[in-house]
C-alpha cells in the first residue's frame, strides 16, 4: 500500500475506496463505516480499515457540504451527476467511525512524531467540524442540489464543555454501552485535568441514570479531552459529598494536594500510601475501566497479551517507558512469539537510555517478523 502524506486521501487504500463509489454509492460508505464501528472494544482497528474509514468520512463532509482539502476529482464528478446522497443517521455514523479511528487503530500510532501530530488535528478538526454540523430537514443531501429542493447545512459553533465536580458522565465500553462516572474533582491550576470515580453501573442509552451507585470501582485521574470531543457524555451533575470532596488528597510530585490546595511537603508515609496525579487519556482509561469491571480477566492467553500489548503502547505514548515495559513482559509471557511487542519493548528500553537491551529486542523482532523493517 502506498502512503505518500497525512491527508484523508493521500494513501492509495482511499484512492481504491473513491473508485468503488461508481458502482455501489452509498452503500459502499456505510458497508466501510459500519465495518469499523463493530470492531471489537479491545482490538485495534487495521491501518488499511482505518485509511478507508478516513476517507469515507472525508466524502461524507464533502457530500455534507463541508470544505474538505484533497477531495479526488472521481468523488466531484460523482457528485455532480448526483450519485452519492446521504441522510443525517449518516452524519452519526461518521462521527463514531471517526473517534473509533482517532482513539483505536494502529493507524494513530504509526506516524513518525511531527506526521502524527499533524495527523491527529486533521482528524480532530474534521471530527469538530462534523459535530458542528446542524442536522438538516432534508431526506437526502447533496451540495448545491436546488431541484430537489435539498438544503445546504449550515455549521454551527462547538460549544465549550468544562467539566465541574459533581458531573455525571458516560463513558463507552462499546458502541452501545457506557459506564456510569461521576467528576470527582475537576483543577483549575493544572489545565484539563479531571479525576473520576468510576461506578460500575453499565447502560445502554445516552440519558442520566435514575439512580447512580455511590460506591467507586475506580478513582483514575485522566484529561477532559474526551469530554471536549464528544466521545464522553456529560448527562448531569450531582453535589458532591464530603467524602468525595476528600478523594483528590493526592500528591503531585513531591508535594500533597486537596483539590487545587497545596498543603505540604510530602512525607515518607504520603509517598507509600497516596496515588500520583498522573491523567491518562482516552483508550487508557477505558482500558482501566475494562480492568475493573472484570472484563479483561476472560478469553483466551492470546487475547490478553494484545491487551497487554496495548496497555504497553498506550503508556509509552505518555511517556512512561518504565510503565509499558512492564505490560510488555506480561504480554510476552503469554505469548512470546509476538514480534511487534518485542519490536514495542525496544522502544521503550530506547527511550530509557538502555540501547543494548533495546537492539536485542529489535534483533528478536525482526527475527519473527522481517517486515516491520519495511
Amino acid at each position: 500500500m502506498g502512503v505518500w502524506g497525512t491527508g484523508f486521501f493521500d494513501n492509495d487504500e482511499a484512492l481504491d475506496l473513491c473508485d468503488t463509489l461508481g458502482t455501489h454509492g452509498i452503500r459502499r460508505l456505510r458497508q466501510v463505516l459500519r465495518s469499523v464501528t463493530s470492531v471489537p472494544a479491545a482490538d485495534l482497528i487495521d491501518e488499511d480499515q482505518a485509511f478507508q474509514t478516513v476517507a469515507a468520512v472525508a466524502v461524507l463532509a464533502y457530500v455534507f457540504g463541508l470544505n474538505v482539502k484533497g477531495v479526488p476529482d472521481v468523488i466531484r464528478e460523482l457528485l455532480d451527476r448526483d450519485s452519492v446522497k446521504c441522510s443525517p443517521n449518516d452524519l452519526l455514523l461518521a462521527q463514531n467511525a471517526l473517534q473509533r479511528v482517532l482513539h483505536h487503530s494502529w493507524l494513530a500510532q504509526a506516524w513518525n512524531s511531527s506526521d502524527r501530530k499533524r495527523w491527529r488535528q486533521q482528524v480532530r478538526r474534521l471530527l469538530a467540524r462534523l459535530k458542528s454540523v446542524e442536522e438538516p430537514k432534508a431526506e437526502s443531501l447533496h451540495p448545491g442540489d436546488k431541484a430537489s429542493g435539498t438544503k445546504k447545512v449550515r455549521t454551527m459553533k462547538p460549544k465549550s464543555i468544562k467539566p465541574q465536580g459533581g458531573d455525571i458522565i458516560l463513558i463507552p465500553l462499546s458502541m452501545d454501552e457506557y459506564v456510569v462516572a461521576k467528576v470527582l474533582f475537576a483543577s483549575k491550576i493544572f489545565k484539563h485535568s479531571i479525576l473520576l470515580g468510576v461506578t460500575d453501573l453499565v447502560i445502554r442509552s445516552l440519558v442520566m441514570p435514575t439512580l447512580v451507585p455511590s460506591q467507586y470501582i475506580l478513582h483514575t485521574y485522566a484529561t477532559d479531552q474526551e469530554l471536549i470531543e464528544g466521545i464522553w457524555h456529560k448527562v448531569g451533575n450531582l453535589p458532591l459529598s464530603e467524602l468525595e470532596e476528600r478523594a483528590s488528597l493526592r500528591l503531585v510530585g513531591d508535594q500533597v494536594w486537596l483539590g487545587d490546595q497545596l498543603l505540604r511537603t510530602a512525607s515518607t508515609q504520603d509517598k507509600k500510601t497516596l496515588p500520583h496525579m498522573s491523567p491518562g487519556g482516552g483508550i487508557a482509561v477505558e482500558y482501566e475501566i475494562q480492568g475493573a469491571l472484570g472484563r479483561l480477566r476472560s478469553g483466551s492467553v492470546q487475547e490478553r497479551a494484545k491487551v497487554w500489548h496495548l496497555h504497553g503502547l498506550l503508556y509509552l505514548q505518555r511517556n512512561e517507558p518504565k510503565k509499558a515495559i512492564e505490560y510488555f513482559n506480561m504480554a510476552l509471557h503469554d505469548d512470546d512469539q509476538l514480534a511487534v511487542v518485542y519490536w514495542d519493548r525496544g522502544k521503550a528500553y530506547a527511550a530509557l537510555g538502555k540501547q543494548k537491551l533495546a537492539e536485542a529486542d529489535k534483533q528478536k523482532a525482526l527475527s519473527l517478523d522481517p517486515s516491520l523493517c519495511e
